[in-house]
This record gives structure tokens, C-alpha cells and sequence, in this order.
């Protein structure tokens, strides 16, 4: 090649068309693979593949059309500009006959070593694939509703929840919990930043279509780091068939993340083979999640009728017994007939499966709250966890056992693990919160809320903490816009009086007084609380002493360890009630983690 000719010899050669047909033929592909992906369901890191191998394919074709000729006879090699010859008297074969596919073999020959080079390119690099053993953590993503009357939500939701309870069992891997997966919803986040928030390093989507007798459930498992599957499966099936879908999906998650399922788990949350029953269970369970008074009665009919059709299904049994367990802290049910109901049906669900941590769970809940019997509340939350160790709500329940006990250090650990299994869950941060307040770290505490607050400011409970708090540190204006937030306008007007005295102690008998009118509104362990923010220590004694008369309120234990009541303390009468619940509260700092 003669010197400075280097552009003459590209136009010789040829390779300038075949790189403006390659770009334009690329192009094409891609437009095609970024219209089409999202209409026929494709995982997001289809079109980053292909954009990839467009991108190595360049260079390679450039390269054969510099080195070979397209000729009537077939691909020759290229002679040079000197002219010098090729030895052969025929022109040498290399690739293809001459024809219409000469320049797709000059294409091909480029994608088949493109795909050579992403191969080798998967294995070194630092983003490669994560082999599947290496992955520690998953999140299951809420399961797509695409039946054509969009009705069936509950059920991809159920399909959904019966996956992360039994990946929850896996010995070697951390499940997301529910409460923080189902944050996602609806929402145009990418897997990307939905792995950041969750911390997890694999993600399961899904979809579920349902037309009558007929299913369809869709499901993928993708690595974070690279967004290629690992796995991914469609099944058309009956509904009743849901079971042993449950059952595939599960086992070839299992198998592609080359872990162990602990024996019997795959079965242990089924219980029934009856779909109605099935049905009915996953709207009760949707129901129970929602955490209003009208949701919670609406999910103790829907358990109810699951057992109307299977009289031996004891997840149901269980639902029945959550919903009794917190059914009292949201409505005027009383406490007694709630703990004998639910107590009634989780004894029947061990009866039926004496592995079901969920009843164990409820019995916790039961006696923490409904019973005040923290030892017995801390034998049941340790079964639960025994049969399931990832499960957060049980981790989240222990910690306030814990916390009531005065045991901060095992509470901050696990309230640690619930919020590792559960980040984004309002019960486990609230509790979160509680127990920084109850270890008198009120900085700690004060950032929890804030934070919860911030992102959900119709939280009652968590602005319920938050303004006595801030009654503790003497944050007066915050805790009067808690109280506005807090309760009704009616209610709210003699809070906010109560909080004005506390700053200003001249006003402390107009501050009684609308204590006065609150009783009988207000819980009286909240009212003994606002009577010990304004220094009444006989008032507060009072309506301690009556809420221990009257009956469990589900929250009086964790009100005994509130700093507001610290000056109560050397009160033999305090010590009476503390004692009588066995509640202890440890003036010392929680130890730093």
C-alpha cells in the first residue's frame, strides 16, 4: 500500500459500504428489539445484549471486509495495491459461493465471533454473571396481574406470598419479606435501584394470567449485577394446578440458586388442595396485610370461609389467629374475646401442622399484648423463628417483647435482622424507633421517626411515638404538629393544651382539666403518659393503675418502658404494676452496635 493512501485503500476494499450497511442493518435490529421487547414481555437486559453484540460485531466485520472480496467466483482474499499476486491460479475459496448471502456471510462471520468474544468478555470481567451459588439474597417481586379483567390481583398476590414464605425457609439465602417487596407495586422503579433499597442480589418477577379454569404464571430470576437471567419458565395450567406450580417454581428456584430447601418446607404453607378454600385464604391474607379495623374483620370472613371449604387448612387457621391477635389495637373488640378466639384457632392450626410459624407467631402476639405474659410471648416467637428463620414479622414482634423485658441489646439485634429481612416495613421501623426511645437514645430515636414520618406521614402509631418523645426532649412545637396529626381535631385541641403546659407549667390546670374530658377517649396508659409529661405523678399512677384493673391494653407494656414515666419509678405502686406484667425498663443508653 502506497503511503497516505490508507482512505483510497478502505474505498478499494470496500469496507466503507460494508461498515455503512452493517451500521444501518444494526440499526434496524435494535429499534426492532427496543419496540418490541416490552410488548412480548422480554427481561429488561434483552436489548443491552443485543446493543453489546452490535458493538463488538463492528470491528470484526470492518476486519473480514478489509481482509476478504466479495467476487462472482466466491470470498477471495483481498490482493494488495502493489498488485502482488495471490499464489493460487484460482482465486482462493474461503468462506461462501458467490450469490445474495455473500454480504450476510461477512455479517455472519462478524456475529458469530461477536458472540465468541461476549463469551470470553462474561467470564473476566468484573460485571460478569454471579454464579447462581453465589448469591446470598432475593426479593420477590410482586407477580403482574395481566388477566383481561384485571380482577385478580389477590391471587398474583398469593402466588407471590407463597413464594417468598417458602424461600424463606432456604437455610443458606435472605428473603425479602413481604411488606417491603410489596412497597414496589405499581411503581417505575428499576430492578436496579429495587435490589439497592431492598439489598438483595437477585430479584424473581412474574406475572399471572387467569381466564377462567385457565393459568398462566410467567416468572423470570435475574441477577442484579448483570440483569442476565438465571432462570426463567412458563407454565399453562389449570387453576387447579396453583399447588403444584407453587411447588415448580420454587423447586427450579431452589435448583438455579443450588441451594437446599429444608425438608417437608415446599408443602408446609399449602395445607389445602381445595382451590375455593385457596382463594378465600389469599383474600383474607391480603386483607390482614391492609391493617385497618374494616380489613381486618373482612379477613377474618375470608379465613372463615376457607375453612367453610376445607375444615383442615392450617394456614387459615393461622390467619384467623394473626387477625384476633391484632384485631383489639385497631378496634373496641375486647381483649378477652380476642385472645380466646385467637388462641383457639392457632392451637388448631399446630394441631393440623405443628411447623406453622405463623400460628406460633400469633401466640406470641396474643400473649405479649392480649395477655401480658412476656415469658410465655418469648418461648412462641422462638418456635416461630425455630420453623422460620426469615420470617421478619416474627423477629420484628420478638424485639418489642424483648424491648418490655429490658433486654435493649437482643431487641436492637432483632429488630436488626427484622428490618435485614424487611427494610421498607413501617412496623419493623416504628419498632425500630420505639426501641432507640425505650434505650433513652433519643437522638436515634428522633432520626427514626423522622425519617418514617417523612415517608409516611399518615402513620398514626409512629406520630403517636414521635409526640411523646418529643414531650421527653422538650419539643414543644413538634410535638403539638404530632398531636394535629395524631388524633382527631376534637381530641388533638386538649392534647395540644397538655403540651402547652408542659412548656409553660403555668397552665397546668387548664391542662387537667381537658385530661378530665379525655378519659374514657384516650387509652389510659396514653393518658398517664400526658399526665407524666406535666409532672402529675398521682394522676399518672392513677390511670396506670387503671388500665391494669380494667384489662390487657395491648400497649401499656411498652408504655411502662417509655422515659416519660421514669420519675415514677421509685413508686412502689409503679413497681407493683411493672412487676405484675413483668416489665422492666433499664435507665442505662443501649450498648453501641
Amino acid at each position: 500500500m502506497k503511503p497516505g493512501g490508507i482512505f483510497s485503500e478502505l474505498q478499494r476494499r470496500r469496507v466503507w459500504r460494508v461498515a455503512g450497511a452493517y451500521i444501518l442493518v444494526v440499526w434496524m435490529a435494535v429499534e426492532i428489539v427496543l419496540e418490541t421487547a416490552p410488548v412480548l414481555g422480554l427481561p429488561d437486559w434483552v436489548p443491552r445484549v443485543v446493543v453489546v453484540l452490535a458493538f463488538i460485531g463492528f470491528p470484526v466485520t470492518v476486519v473480514l471486509a478489509w481482509a476478504f472480496d466479495l467476487t462472482p467466483e466466491g470470498v477471495v482474499r483481498t490482493a494488495s495495491l502493489d498488485g502482488e499476486a495471490v499464489r493460487s491460479s484460482e482465486p482462493e475459496r474461503v468462506v461462501m459461493q458467490a450469490g445474495p448471502a455473500r454480504l450476510a456471510g461477512v455479517f455472519g462471520a462478524g456475529i458469530l465471533v461477536a458472540l465468541v468474544g461476549f463469551g470470553a468478555y462474561t467470564m473476566v470481567s468484573p460485571r460478569a454473571l454471579v454464579r447462581p451459588e453465589a448469591i446470598q439474597s432475593i426479593a420477590v417481586l410482586p407477580f403482574n396481574d395481566l388477566s383481561a379483567a384485571q380482577d385478580q390481583a389477590y391471587f398474583a398476590d398469593g402466588v407471590t406470598e407463597e413464594l417468598i414464605n417458602r424461600l424463606a425457609r432456604l437455610d443458606e439465602i435472605r428473603v425479602a419479606a413481604r411488606a417491603s417487596s410489596f412497597q414496589f407495586r405499581d411503581r417505575d422503579v428499576g430492578v436496579e435501584e429495587i435490589a439497592r433499597q431492598l439489598g438483595v442480589e437477585a430479584v424473581v418477577e412474574g406475572s399471572v394470567r387467569r381466564d377462567g379454569d385457565r393459568l398462566r404464571v410467567a416468572v423470570e430470576l435475574v441477577d442484579v449485577a448483570t440483569g442476565f437471567q438465571i432462570w426463567s419458565e412458563t407454565y399453562d395450567r389449570t387453576v387447579d394446578d396453583i399447588f403444584a406450580i407453587q411447588d415448580e417454581i420454587s423447586t427450579a428456584i431452589v435448583d438455579a440458586l443450588r441451594v437446599q430447601l429444608i425438608p417437608g418446607a415446599s408443602r408446609l404453607r399449602a395445607g389445602t388442595s381445595n382451590v375455593r378454600a385457596h382463594d378465600a385464604y389469599l383474600l383474607g391474607l391480603a386483607r390482614w396485610h391492609a391493617r385497618t379495623e374494616e380489613d381486618l374483620r373482612r379477613a377474618l370472613e375470608y379465613f372463615q370461609e376457607a375453612l367453610a371449604e376445607d375444615d383442615t387448612y392450617a394456614p387459615a387457621y393461622a390467619g384467623l389467629a394473626l387477625t384476633w391477635a391484632v384485631l383489639p389495637a385497631y378496634s373496641d373488640v375486647p381483649v378477652d374475646s380476642a385472645a380466646e378466639l385467637g388462641s383457639a384457632a392457632a392451637a388448631r392450626a399446630l394441631a393440623l401442622n405443628a411447623q406453622q410459624a405463623e400460628a406460633h407467631a400469633a401466640i406470641g402476639q396474643i400473649a405479649q399484648g392480649l395477655e401480658w405474659n412476656l415469658e410465655a410471648a418469648e418461648m412462641a416467637y422462638r418456635r416461630a423463628l425455630e420453623f422460620q428463620p426469615n420470617y421478619a414479622t416474627a423477629h420484628q414482634w420478638y424485639a418489642e417483647t424483648l424491648t418490655m423485658m429490658g433486654r435493649l441489646s437482643e431487641a436492637r439485634q432483632e429488630i436488626d435482622r427484622a428490618l435485614d429481612l424487611d427494610p421498607l416495613s413501617v412496623a419493623a421501623r416504628t419498632t425500630l424507633a420505639d426501641v432507640l426511645t425505650a434505650s433513652r437514645d433519643h437522638g436515634g430515636a428522633r432520626a427514626a421517626y423522622r425519617r418514617l414520618l417523612t415517608e409516611n406521614p399518615g402513620n398514626v402509631i409512629a406520630q403517636t411515638g414521635y409526640l411523646f418523645l418529643c414531650l421527653v426532649t422538650d419539643d414543644h412545637e413538634e410535638a403539638i404538629t404530632g398531636a394535629r396529626a395524631a388524633y382527631p381535631p376534637s381530641v388533638a385541641a386538649g392534647v395540644v393544651e397538655v403540651i402547652r403546659a408542659d412548656a409553660d407549667p403555668s397552665r397546668r390546670e387548664p391542662a387537667l382539666r381537658h385530661l378530665e374530658r379525655l378519659q374514657g377517649v384516650l387509652p389510659p396508659g396514653q393518658l398517664a403518659l400526658l399526665h407524666a409529661s406535666i409532672g402529675d405523678r398521682e394522676g399518672a399512677i392513677q390511670r396506670l393503675e387503671q388500665a391494669y384493673e380494667e384489662g390487657p391494653e395491648p400497649n401499656l407494656p411498652f408504655y411502662l418502658v417509655h422515659p416519660l414515666f421514669d420519675p415514677l419509678r421509685a413508686d412502689p405502686r409503679f413497681g407493683t404494676i411493672a412487676e405484675g406484667i413483668g416489665v422492666e425498663a433499664p435507665l442505662a443508653r443501649l450498648p453501641a452496635a
